[in-house]
């Protein structure tokens, strides 16, 4: 079986137990041997310091015994969780009784993560001299990993003292992220990019609450989709899975999960109307009468004032490619009046900041242009150029990585 990052292996023992053998698909994952020691390493601390239920790891390692060639390939075997990956239309669809259940079963899981607390921003790496007590290495972000295997740059892996330093690197990440060159961009999609840009370049620093600058930087799974949330029939949760760009984020950073909130799902969305926001904020109000830590979640994502505003910021952040269509929804109602279209329209007729950046669009303009010809060329246009290019390259470097470890036909093994 093959994910986006990974490549998997099962191993069913007489008694039934199930082990995982997972393998990071080296064109896809950069970085791939400190990704699966920092998911180790994070995966330990969750279950010596938390009740979370997560799998276990048996063995991590780099060996040459899995590959035909005999070049090196790095694994993790843990535990593998009987059950079903979440669905987002059995959440919406399930009762009231058994929603309720399954988010204060999540909301218990956020708490117990808010609690732990680090003195930096980073991606947790194992202690040499202390394995209970792991060490904050440098941020392994899933941005960052898109970043460098679309350019084929490698990038600095750090760690930071301050939210404006983390936040200033992963928006660095974002703006890069948009000067790779994409096939049939047009002018009104440049400008729009260029325009959402900068006015988030202007308003992150205003969202920053400055208390919590120097800190707390509180451990966070970062890519809590429902993909990574393993329930049984009635909703119970029974793992939670794929921590490899967990990390170590600043207070503004860690949110509930995206698509509770609406800003991580693709279609339509009105929160006053929405029966998962709505049952989430009312299970964690309810639990924050006897919890002060749920209290303190409430305080913290302050739904009517700056933190709120962070949720969709913080989303655009770690999947860059939803840059417009969050903003165009969640952002610029909040910020200017008209559509998106109309206001990039009048700001780049009438804005002084604008001037700057018309030369810019047409670089990415002409940029654009050669990309799509050398795809052409290749025969390797898509009609859905945005998407389904992704998907393809994807998929590309997925196939790309099974042939490296000399895998064929995927089926699962035995022992």
């Amino acid at each position: 079986m093959s994910g986006s990052f990974n490549v998997c292996f099962f191993a069913r023992f007489e008694d039934g137990t199930m082990w995982v053998v997972r393998i990071p698909l080296e064109p896809v994952v950069e970085d791939s041997w400190i990704k699966i020691q920092s998911e180790v390493a994070t995966m330990r601390y969750i279950k010596l310091k938390t009740t979370i239920p997560i799998p276990r790891v048996h063995a991590y390692g780099q060996s040459t015994q899995l590959t035909k060639s005999g070049g090196s390939a790095t694994f993790m075997i843990c535990d593998f969780i009987l059950g079903q990956r979440l669905q987002f239309d059995k959440v919406d669809n399930a009762t009231e009784e058994r929603r309720t259940r399954f988010l204060d079963e999540l909301i218990d899981i956020l708490v117990q993560l808010r609690r732990l607390e680090f003195p930096t921003a980073g991606s947790l790496m194992p202690n040499p001299v202390d394995d209970s007590e792991p060490i904050v290495g440098g941020f392994l972000g899933m941005a960052m990993n898109e970043l460098q295997r679309d350019t084929g740059k490698k990038k600095n892996l750090v760690s930071f003292s301050s939210a404006e330093a983390f936040m200033d690197h992963q928006y660095s990440i974002l703006s890069e992220y948009y000067a790779v060159p994409m096939a049939n961009l047009q002018q009104p999609s440049i400008e729009e990019h260029l325009f959402v840009l900068d006015s988030l370049a202007e308003q992150i620093p205003q969202l920053l609450d400055p208390q919590w600058s120097n800190g707390p930087f509180v451990l966070s799974h970062l890519d809590l989709r429902c993909s990574n949330i393993i329930v049984d029939q009635d909703l119970h949760i029974l793992a939670i899975i794929d921590w490899e760009f967990s990390g170590t984020v600043p207070l503004q950073y860690f949110t509930p999960p995206l698509w509770i909130t609406g800003e991580g799902r693709s279609g339509g969305f009105l929160s006053f109307q929405d029966a998962i926001l709505r049952s989430f904020e009312a299970v964690l109000q309810a639990k924050s009468a006897t919890s002060e830590s749920c209290a303190q979640l409430v305080r913290e994502w302050n739904w009517n004032n700056k933190p709120k505003l962070m949720f969709p910021i913080v989303q655009i952040l770690r999947e860059p490619d939803t840059l417009a269509r969050v903003y165009r929804r969640h952002l610029c109602h909040r910020f200017y009046e008209g559509s998106l279209k109309e206001v990039v329209s009048d700001f780049f007729a009438h804005q002084k900041r604008a001037k700057r950046l018309k030369p810019l669009v047409s670089r990415r303009l002409e940029a654009s242009k050669r990309y799509t010809e050398y795809l052409i060329d290749h025969d390797l246009l898509f009609i859905d150029q945005d998407e389904e290019r992704r998907e393809a390259e994807r998929v590309a470097l997925i196939k790309e990585g099974m042939a490296k470890l000399g895998i064929g036909k995927l089926t699962s093994t035995s022992s």
